[in-house]
């Protein structure tokens, strides 16, 4: 896509929607596998779980993805303090997710998606 000048919006677009479809799978997954080990699938809990997991993920991560935002528009930029933020922002995306038992993946990506727009603006 960047060969015949799409713009960049449109090409995060396209990217992020691909690594929300690779998350939602490994959700599926999850609750395949816990399907096959307790012998029990309720299609309506399943759902409700599926949904509520997507949400409060994504919402984990636009909430520290913006924590960080501000953390990096208050420090003063320099190389090493990017650097860290950097490195740092997307482990806290995941291990607050992960920690309320939600889509780590899913809030990386998000918040990943509102980083990028707010670089970008």
């Amino acid at each position: 896509m960047r060969q015949v000048n799409v713009p960049k919006s449109l090409v995060s677009i396209v990217e992020g929607e691909s690594l929300l479809n690779d998350a939602s799978s490994l959700i599926v997954f999850r609750f395949a596998l816990a399907a096959v080990l307790t012998r029990q699938f309720q299609f309506q809990e399943a759902a409700v779980n599926f949904v509520s997991v997507i949400f409060i993920g994504i919402l984990i991560g636009l909430v520290v993805g913006l924590i960080f935002y501000t953390i990096h528009r208050l420090l003063p930029t320099t190389p090493s303090i990017e650097i860290v933020l950097s490195l740092v922002t997307p482990y806290c995306m995941y291990y607050f997710a992960e920690h309320f038992h939600v889509s780590g993946v899913l809030a990386v990506v998000s918040g990943g998606l509102l980083l990028s727009s707010k670089r970008n603006s």
